[in-house]
């Protein structure tokens, strides 16, 4: 369909004359966005009692009235009309933040899915398809958009309506004063809310965008008054609700099922089930305290049992980790014939050896074996050096000890004050630096001879 330019301004004189804007009416748009500032700046003053929602929907209604004081909130369309494209902004910016506000009352499913979610969502979609019906010139195609916007507008009321009746419903099966005045609280701002909502589409209907009935300053006197209920006087009402008469929490939130499938039965018999078996178990332990705070019923043997239990597992490890440890240390070939089966002595001061730290005496390492102080392979090392020192201590003699034949792998490096004839046959001289037996758990290597077993503590 081919539109000409102007033509509808052509074809409908009266109402163009009726989108002429009056002062008054535009002094009236400012005053009221400077009255909503105000409120802005209350609730602002207010947090953390009063949460961004109560301070953006009055700021966002200043922002936009002050946009239609200046006269720069208008679409000139190509055919002659004129459109306001601020309201539609106001509508987007504001609907979603106050449908939110109200879902925390109560949930709304159907068929397990919720509906107070998927609301957000519609009153998206319905304020587009109004605003396309504000646009479209095809008078047939208006009213289709208009009543596709309005069936949206039913699913959303059907969802609130039934979030405000649980609601209600909740504090005045409570009982108590307070609740019995939430509840009648609830009721009001349900009034306030579909009274104020149904305006809209009213006006809409009656403004030069729809059938042209009213002119635009009525409409615009028209749409503030909808905007002072449903924002302005619903938030004050909402927010006096939520932190007045309560701590800032709806206890009120449930679920409103509608055609419950198997799955949602089942989900349902099992939430009550564990809130019935929550209920039992905080009774209890108002009953029986526990012996500290926070903690559950006999939460002192188990944690003691689990650090026994630990403790136990560390010490396995420890222990497995300390033989292994050893085991790499050893200098000797198992399978050589010339070595008796034990770790082959070393003198002091040699690579290996233990330094001047250390234990000074089997209680002491059997304290740290026990206690499972070791966390690493470098404290595996430290205490393997420590209890060398230790055996060193107790095993170092003045009696002329000679020392098995050394490996050939082993360093040609000798100690201080060991000449070369001192080791000519590969051993060391008995006139040099006291040496370690060698020694294994059961047995003592002591000049080539297999001694008795040794001290308990070596076993």
């Amino acid at each position: 369909m081919t539109v000409i330019y102007g033509q509808w301004a052509a074809q409908n004189p009266g109402c163009v004359s009726m989108t002429n804007i009056d002062l008054g009416v535009r002094t009236f748009e400012l005053c009221w966005g400077i009255m909503c500032a105000c409120q802005a700046v209350f609730f602002a003053l207010r947090y953390p009692r009063a949460t961004w929602e109560f301070v953006m929907v009055p700021l966002t209604e200043c922002f936009i009235y002050g946009l239609g004081y200046s006269e720069i909130g208008y679409i000139l369309l190509w055919d002659g009309r004129q459109v306001l494209w601020t309201r539609t902004v106001l509508w987007l910016a504001t609907v979603p933040i106050l449908l939110n506000q109200i879902n925390a009352m109560a949930a709304v499913h159907i068929y397990g899915v919720d509906l107070n979610i998927m609301q957000m969502y519609f009153s998206t979609l319905m304020i587009c398809l109004g605003h396309t019906a504000a646009l479209t010139h095809n008078q047939s195609l208006k009213w289709l958009f208009f009543i596709m916007a309005m069936a949206i507008f039913g699913v959303i009321c059907f969802i609130n309506y039934y979030t405000f009746a649980a609601a209600e419903k909740h504090y005045k099966e409570s009982g108590s004063e307070n609740d019995l005045k939430i509840a009648k609280r609830i009721r009001l701002l349900a009034i306030i809310f579909f009274t104020s909502w149904t305006m809209y589409p009213l006006f809409f209907v009656l403004s030069v965008e729809g059938a042209c009935v009213a002119s635009e300053s009525v409409i615009l006197v028209c749409f503030a008054l909808a905007d002072l209920l449903s924002k302005n006087v619903f938030g004050v009402l909402f927010w006096d609700t939520l932190w007045n008469m309560q701590d800032g929490k709806w206890t009120s939130y449930g679920t409103v099922t509608f055609f419950k499938t198997t799955d949602s039965v089942t989900k349902t018999a099992i939430s009550t089930a564990m809130e019935e078996e929550y209920s039992k178990q905080k009774v209890s332990r108002s009953d029986n305290p526990p012996p500290y705070p926070f903690a559950l019923p006999d939460a002192e043997n188990s944690i003691e049992q689990e650090l026994s239990q630990l403790k136990q597992m560390n010490h396995s490890i420890m222990a497995t980790r300390q033989f292994s440890a050893i085991d790499n240390l050893h200098d000797y070939d198992r399978h050589d014939p010339l070595y008796a089966p034990g770790v082959n002595a070393m003198p002091s001061g040699s690579p290996g050896s233990a330094g001047s730290q250390g234990v000074e005496n089997p209680v002491q390492i059997s304290a740290i074996t026990k206690t499972g102080a070791i966390h690493s392979m470098d404290d595996v090392v430290d205490h393997v050096r420590s209890l060398n020192q230790a055996l060193s201590d107790l095993l170092v003699t003045d009696e002329q000890i000679t020392r098995p034949p050394r490996r050939s792998n082993v360093g040609t490096s000798l100690p201080a004050g060991v000449s070369g004839t001192d080791n000519s046959t590969g051993m060391y001289n008995a006139n040099t630096t006291p040496v370690l037996h060698s020694f294994t758990r059961n047995s003592f290597v002591r000049n080539g001879q297999t001694a008795s077993p040794g001290p308990e503590y070596l076993r």
